[in-house]
């Protein structure tokens, strides 16, 4: 391969936001000593024709049907295309026509409704969308407040009300419970719905009731959130965003319970996220001093509590378990699988944390939403794409997969200069800048902290221009041979 070739071939993948790990460019195996468990193959399911494709929302029913809202319709995967529902076409694209649900509990879409503040529910099973039942919505320009549970439940809340569907009819309480930030938490037999010191729960027999609850933490809208998790089936865990340490309830008694020994093993590293894992221990996302990264702490149901090292070095979005639940999948063999924000799809299983990406023939992009099929298959979701993991079917990677190593990048984006080199910053490689020139690497040792680059761009000189993220760590200049650095951005360029 010529020189210039190599150089935008190996461009167009660093460029393509994929993380890299130091390495030589030499060819190998990409499906080389592979668990049986984890072999299968990705494949992109077609999306209906559209200049370009976007997908809003993606549910699977029970059975394995999965359906999406895109190209402002609702469609079903009919195991050849995405079709049209056979009742009638529903639209998307709105903040009102979401889809609710899963396969172990049903699916289901909304509508907007010929009326102002309702909302149409639609049943989604084989290929057909029924009307089931309208439902009240405070604005229309947020999401509504719905849940479907364990049981199969419909539930409808608002900041001044809690609603459950039973018996062809919405019952309701009045109750003090926020659109966007109820932690809403499923025991199968019960649901409870909690927000700034108001826990209501919902039984088996669709009773609806208030409790207050002592808390030591207030969510405020846009400055404090509140996040919460069921943990076993008689604990609330609660955290609040970017602050230390956990708070547990009983649900039983409503009592705050003593958890120094669990904030211990915290340590003094903020907590960000968590979610319930299926054997009901909940997995908090906090942030580790000792390695420097983000890092998973799993709580069991009897309170044991240890950090997940295998998370080290994930590019996890700390807000996105809460935003984004059914990006996290806990599959019927006890795996989890995870919808990476930055690309890919992981896999945690018995101490083992593999992620699925471009390798893998899986271009997926930031998966929002995982589900898992009666057969055990695993599908994933993006703004862009949907793929199914069909497991035990013999990989399918890219033909040039097998060329190309990864380079994990520390910070930015690579660069390329006037000459056709390429610059970056390699997570491996701290306080130097290195130099790809279409042959052989070159390192050059700089005087900042390279984890830490905000913006950076090239001359007409071959020389590249790097600004750092904060004041006063000051601007510099990077030519083949030397570093000089400058006050600001402004004197670099005079």
């Amino acid at each position: 391969m010529q020189r210039v070739g190599l150089l935008t071939v190996l461009l167009l993948l660093l460029i393509s936001g994929v993380a890299f790990d130091e390495g030589a460019l030499v060819p190998r195996d990409v499906t080389a000593a592979i668990p049986d468990e984890l072999l299968g193959r990705w494949e992109e399911l077609p999306l209906p024709p559209a200049e370009r494709p976007h997908i809003s929302d993606m549910v699977m029913e029970p059975g394995g049907m999965v359906w999406i809202m895109g190209k402002n319709g609702l469609y079903y995967w009919s195991g050849e295309s995405f079709r049209a529902p056979v009742s009638g076409e529903l639209s998307s694209g709105l903040y009102l026509t979401r889809l609710y649900g899963g396969p172990d509990r049903g699916a289901y879409a909304t509508q907007r409704g010929e009326k102002e503040h309702r909302g149409k529910v639609y049943s989604l099973s084989d290929g057909e969308a029924r009307y089931v039942t309208d439902f009240y919505y405070e604005e229309s320009h947020h999401c509504p407040g719905l849940y479907v549970s364990k049981s199969g439940k419909l539930y409808n809340w608002g900041n001044r009300f809690l609603a459950v569907h039973t018996g062809g009819e919405w019952r309701r309480i009045e109750a003090r419970l926020s659109r966007g930030e109820t932690c809403v938490l499923d025991t199968g037999s019960t649901v409870y719905f909690y927000y700034n010191g108001k826990l209501c729960s919902a039984d088996r027999d669709d009773k609806l009731a208030e409790h207050d609850l002592p808390a030591p933490i207030e969510t405020v809208l846009g400055q404090r959130r509140c996040k919460g998790a069921l943990l076993g089936d008689d604990k609330m865990v609660l955290l609040e965003y970017s602050e230390r340490g956990l708070y547990i309830y009983d649900l039983r008694s409503l009592q705050l319970i003593v958890a120094d020994d669990i904030n211990a093993v915290l340590g003094e590293g903020n907590v960000y996220d968590l979610f319930r894992a299926g054997d009901g221990s909940v997995w908090v996302l906090g942030h580790s001093k000792e390695f420097a990264s983000y890092i998973l702490y799993r709580i069991s149901p009897s309170g044991e509590v240890a950090p997940i090292k295998e998370s080290v070095g994930v590019a996890w979005d700390n807000n996105r378990f809460w935003q984004r639940p059914d990006s996290v999948l806990n599959a019927s063999d006890g795996s989890i699988w995870f919808g990476l924000a930055r690309g890919g799809v992981a896999r945690y299983c018995d101490g083992q944390l593999r992620i699925f990406g471009w390798k893998d023939g899986l271009n997926v992009g930031a998966a929002s939403r995982l589900f898992e099929d009666p057969r055990g298959d695993i599908c994933a979701a993006s703004g862009r794409a949907v793929y199914v993991f069909r497991q035990g079917e013999p990989p399918a990677a890219p033909p040039d997969a097998a060329l190309w190593e990864e380079f994990r990048l520390a910070s930015y984006r690579p660069i390329r200069d006037s000459g056709g080199n390429i610059w970056l910053f390699l997570k491996n490689r701290p306080g130097e800048i290195s130099r790809w020139d279409g042959h052989d690497w070159h390192h050059l040792a700089v005087p900042f902290d390279t984890a830490h680059v905000s913006r950076a761009m090239s001359d007409d000189r071959g020389h590249i221009l790097v600004q750092m993220g904060a004041y006063p760590d000051g601007c510099f200049d990077i030519s083949p041979n030397s570093v000089t650095r400058y006050e600001n951005l402004e004197s670099m360029l005079v």
